[in-house]
């Protein structure tokens, strides 16, 4: 019977080795890869940090992705062609006639900023800074900046999708 134990414990043991080899070479299987700046960490499947720069991290070391001068985002007070600060995240919208952060406003905050530039005239640099719901359907007050120079506040209110 002590002959069966032992058997048995010696053939676990060779199995759970075999198994831990596995799994320990599966884990470490990606170290082929050189990796010595940020195009290679990308290559060899390095996470990608949301970041600017961008980062990678590989095998805990974080590598920078290198910008060339004059490329990449804009950076600071730059505009793009229609006036907008792409760095603080405003696009032009070609419905609405002005810059805006899309995921900042829905379909009837789109209408209502749509109405107010309206008002007031498309111009470069017009931004939509802020739509704010009235007390009723169709009410808004909106934020808006005009002449990016020389800036121009105006909140326009609308009650009913009309300028009041």
């Amino acid at each position: 019977m002590f002959k069966k134990i032992v058997t048995f414990l010696a053939f676990g043991a060779v199995i759970f080795g075999m198994v831990w080899l596995f799994l320990y070479q599966q884990s470490h299987s990606h170290t082929s890869h050189e990796v010595h700046d940020f195009l290679t960490c990308e290559e060899a499947g390095g996470s990608i940090l949301e970041s600017y720069p961008r980062q990678c991290v590989y095998e805990e070391h974080t590598y920078t992705e290198t910008l060339e001068e004059g490329k990449g985002e804009l950076i600071g007070g730059q505009r793009d062609e229609h006036g907008c600060l792409g760095p603080a995240g405003y696009s032009y919208d070609d419905i609405v006639k002005a810059c805006i952060r899309s995921w900042e406003l829905d379909t009837t905050q789109k209408l209502a900023a749509t109405v107010a530039v309206d008002h007031l005239g498309p111009a470069y640099g017009t931004t939509i800074l802020a739509v704010h719901s009235g007390s009723c359907e169709g009410c808004y007050t909106i934020e808006v900046s005009q002449n990016p120079d020389e800036p121009v506040f105006t909140n326009v209110t609308l009650e009913n999708f009309e300028v009041v």
